[in-house]
C-alpha cells in the first residue's frame, strides 16, 4: 500500500488514472431483497441530497487533505483496484485551536497538577504551537507530530479485502473512493466546521460547495458521511450460546471512557447509576469501566479528561463475551462514533438496551425501536425503569433478542456486505 504525504502526491494519483466524469443523474443500480430495500432508499437519498450534486472532486480531496488530516483513497479501473493509498498530510494545520482557551503553557500546567508521571500524559512531547494540534471529534492530540502511524495500517487490511471481494463477485464502475477512516464523521449537513464543539459556524469553505462523496466507518444524523460496513462486521465472531433460562435478569455493561463529555459522558452516567443503584440494594445493573487514560476532550472550549478517581469510579476487569453472555440485558452505548460492537451486541442472545445517541451504521434503516433493540434516553433518566419493564415481561425482551440475532444473521454476512459496497460504488460511478 502507498503512502502519500503531499497534496502534489494525490494530485500525480488523478492526474496517472483520471477521474470518471459522469453526468448528474442518479441511476437505478439496484436488484435487491425486500429486507434491503431500506438500506437503498437510505443510499439514494442521501445521494440525491444538494450536497452532492455537481460534485467537485478535487476539492472534495483538496478539503480533506487540509482538515480531515488523514483518509484513504481507492481508484477501481477496469474492475481492479489501482490505488489504495493511505493520505496523510504531515504538514497540518488545524483552524480551530484560536478559539480555544487551552494554550499548551495552561495544558502542561492542568495535567502537571494531576500527574507527575511525564510519560503517563506525554508531557514533554506536547506541542506549542496549538495549530499543529489535530482532533478526532471532541478529542484533541496536543503532541507533537513524530511522524509515528504514517500509513497507520488500522482496519486497512479489512476495508481493502472487502473491496478486493467485491470487485470479484460484481461488474463494478470506474470510480474513486474517499474513506474517512477517523473515529469521527467530517461533512456537515449544515456547512459547519466538521468538529462544531471547536467552531460552531458555517464554514464559508462549505458553504456554497458540493461535495464528492465521502465514505465512513460510522456516520450520524448531522452528516453527510455515507456509512460503510465495519471491518469487525467482516468477521463477526460466532456468538456464545448461553440459553435464555440460564441467564440472569440484570443488564451489563463494560468498555472504555471513550465518547465526548468529562462527567456527563454516557458511560460515566452508567457506572455512577449502577453504583447507586447497589448502594440501594438494586443489583439490576453491572456497569464499569476497564481503561482510563488521559485522552483531552474539548468541553465549553477548555480541554479537559475523565478522572476516574475523583469520580470515585475504580476501573474494573474486562469481561469476556462469555461472561457478559451470562446477562439478559446489554447496555450498549455508543463512544466517539456508533461502537464498533453492535452487531455482536444484537447477535449475544441478550437484549440490547440502546442508548440514544446521532450515530448511525450502514444498516441503521433496519433497525426498529422494541423489535430489535429497547430504547434508553441519552441521559439515562429511564434506564432502571427500562431494565425493570424488561424483569416484568421476559417473553417479550426474549423474542427481541431472538429478532435482533435474526436480523443479523441475515444482514451481517460477506453476501450482503459485499452487496452495500456494490450500492455504494455504483453510486459513487453511476449516479452523480
Amino acid at each position: 500500500m502507498e503512502t502519500w504525504t503531499t497534496f502534489d502526491q494525490v494530485l500525480q494519483g488523478i492526474k496517472d488514472n483520471p477521474h470518471p466524469i459522469k453526468k448528474k443523474t442518479i441511476q437505478s443500480v439496484f436488484n435487491t431483497r425486500k429486507d434491503l430495500s431500506r438500506i437503498k432508499d437510505y443510499l439514494l437519498s442521501s445521494f440525491q441530497n444538494e450536497k452532492y450534486t455537481n460534485p467537485d472532486f478535487e476539492y472534495t480531496l483538496k478539503y480533506c487533505f487540509e482538515r480531515m488530516m488523514r483518509f484513504l483513497f481507492v481508484q477501481i479501473r477496469s474492475g481492479k483496484i489501482i490505488t489504495f493509498a493511505h493520505v496523510e498530510n504531515t504538514k497540518f494545520r488545524n483552524k480551530w485551536s484560536s478559539h480555544l482557551k487551552t494554550n499548551a503553557k495552561t495544558l502542561r500546567k492542568k495535567l502537571t497538577s494531576f500527574t507527575k508521571d511525564t510519560r503517563r500524559c506525554r508531557l514533554n512531547r506536547i506541542e506549542e504551537d496549538a495549530t499543529k494540534w489535530s482532533a478526532t471529534n471532541c478529542f484533541v492530540n496536543p503532541y507533537s507530530y513524530s511522524g509515528e502511524g504514517v500509513g497507520d495500517s488500522h482496519y486497512e487490511q479489512e476495508l481493502y479485502d472487502m473491496l478486493q471481494e467485491c470487485t470479484k463477485k460484481y461488474k463494478l464502475p470506474d470510480t474513486d473512493l474517499i474513506i474517512n477512516k477517523k473515529d469521527s464523521n467530517f461533512l456537515r449537513w449544515d456547512d459547519k466546521y466538521p468538529y462544531d464543539v471547536y467552531r460552531s459556524e458555517k464554514d464559508p469553505e462549505q458553504v456554497g460547495r458540493h461535495f464528492y462523496p465521502i465514505l465512513a466507518i460510522g456516520s450520524s444524523i448531522h452528516h453527510a458521511d455515507i456509512p460503510i460496513p465495519y471491518p469487525q462486521d467482516w468477521d463477526l465472531p460466532k456468538p456464545v450460546q448461553t440459553p435464555w433460562s440460564q441467564r440472569q435478569p440484570r443488564a451489563v455493561f463494560r468498555g472504555a471512557s471513550t465518547g465526548c463529555g468529562v462527567e456527563a459522558n454516557p458511560r460515566i452516567l452508567a457506572v455512577q447509576l449502577s453504583m447507586k443503584l447497589k448502594s440501594q440494594g438494586k443489583d439490576i445493573l453491572d456497569a464499569g469501566i476497564t481503561k482510563e487514560n488521559c485522552r483531552l476532550r474539548v468541553v465549553d472550549k477548555q480541554l479537559d479528561w475523565i478522572k476516574l478517581k475523583k469520580l470515585n469510579i475504580p476501573i474494573v476487569p474486562f469481561m469476556s463475551r462469555e461472561d457478559q453472555s451470562t446477562f439478559k440485558y446489554i447496555l450498549h452505548i455508543d463512544g466517539n462514533i456508533a461502537a464498533f460492537r453492535l452487531s455482536e451486541d444484537l447477535q449475544s442472545g441478550s437484549t440490547v438496551l440502546k442508548v440514544q445517541s446521532p450515530y448511525t451504521v450502514w444498516f441503521t434503516p433496519l433497525l426498529k425501536e422494541y423489535e430489535h433493540y429497547i430504547p434508553i434516553k441519552a441521559d439515562l433518566s429511564d434506564l432502571e425503569e427500562k431494565i425493570l419493564w424488561c424483569q416484568s415481561h421476559d417473553s417479550e425482551c426474549k423474542q427481541i433478542s431472538e429478532q435482533a440475532e435474526k436480523l443479523v444473521k441475515s444482514i451481517v454476512t460477506h453476501e450482503r456486505i459485499l452487496q452495500y459496497w456494490k450500492y455504494v460504488i455504483d453510486l459513487c460511478g453511476n449516479g452523480i
